[in-house]
């Protein structure tokens, strides 16, 4: 649509020199609190979001313009509307209107819910950790659990690794950051698997900035996976039987030119 469209300009607001779009579907006119995230502005209900959110109820009980200790949560309001205050959040529009989707159900229909994909939950289960609306969590994670990421000691290990999440190095690297930072280590086991078996002469330095995303203990941790793993399969081969005749064959064939070659060297005058 075009940004002149009357209908945008209708949706368009300014504060404090700065031009923000209200969010189509979270600007409620009777709101009591706004939030201006990137070029969009919110305008919710603070009583709804003290009920969901601890991280909320905290907020608005601060006088404005106290500092508080996150960076990317501001509680200084830079604006009003109608009296009500509106605060900066350095977070990204979209996703924080799907967190405030959930928040306000009946803006999303069932399907559009249950249809969000692995990345969508992922971004939804983030925002809810840092904001500590900890229902949405859950359920968020919940659906990651039933319809998207493996759980566990290598469950389903084949089929998870022709998954895209699991065959694609920077999905797997976001996968673990997002398991760390909401502490839900339950996704950890398989997706290191992942990392461990990975191939990474195909894509050498892509994979070495994608591990620089994660801590040195995990980096740790996938090296430690890889060499486990080499050392099983190397244990395995060696049992079998053509291995076995190959490898007595070389002994043998590495005895006789030792004999021969210190044959050679001891008959040395």
């Amino acid at each position: 649509m075009d940004p002149k469209h009357p209908v945008l300009w209708e949706m368009k607001k300014t504060f404090n020199g700065r031009s923000y779009f209200r969010h189509d579907r979270h600007w409620y006119e009777d709101g009591s609190f706004g939030f201006l995230v990137e070029g969009t502005a919110f305008l919710l209900h603070r009583s709804l979001l003290s009920r969901r959110s601890s991280v909320m109820e905290v907020l608005f009980t601060l006088p404005q313009g106290t500092p508080i200790d996150d960076p990317d949560l501001t509680n200084r309001a830079i604006a009003t509307f109608n009296g009500v205050s509106l605060a900066t959040l350095h977070d990204k529009a979209d996703e924080f209107a799907s967190l405030m989707d959930l928040v306000y159900p009946a803006t999303i229909s069932n399907k559009a819910r249950e249809d969000l994909d692995a990345v969508q939950l992922i971004r939804v289960s983030l925002l809810a950790n840092k904001y500590l609306f900890q229902n949405i969590k859950e359920w968020a994670t919940g659906e990651l659990e039933s319809k998207h990421l493996l759980v566990g000691e290598g469950e389903r290990p084949l089929a998870g690794l022709r998954d895209g999440k699991y065959s694609d190095l920077g999905s797997c690297v976001q996968v673990v950051r997002f398991a760390r930072t909401c502490s839900l280590p339950q996704f950890l086991p398989f997706v290191f698997y992942a990392l461990a078996t990975a191939d990474w002469t195909k894509r050498p330095g892509e994979g070495l900035l994608l591990l620089d995303d994660l801590s040195p203990q995990d980096r740790c941790r996938i090296q430690e996976g890889r060499i486990r793993l080499i050392q099983a399969v190397l244990k395995q081969a060696s049992t079998m039987p053509e291995n076995v005749i190959a490898a007595a064959l070389k002994i043998r064939a590495s005895g006789v030119m030792l004999r021969d070659v210190g044959r050679g060297f001891f008959s040395i005058h």
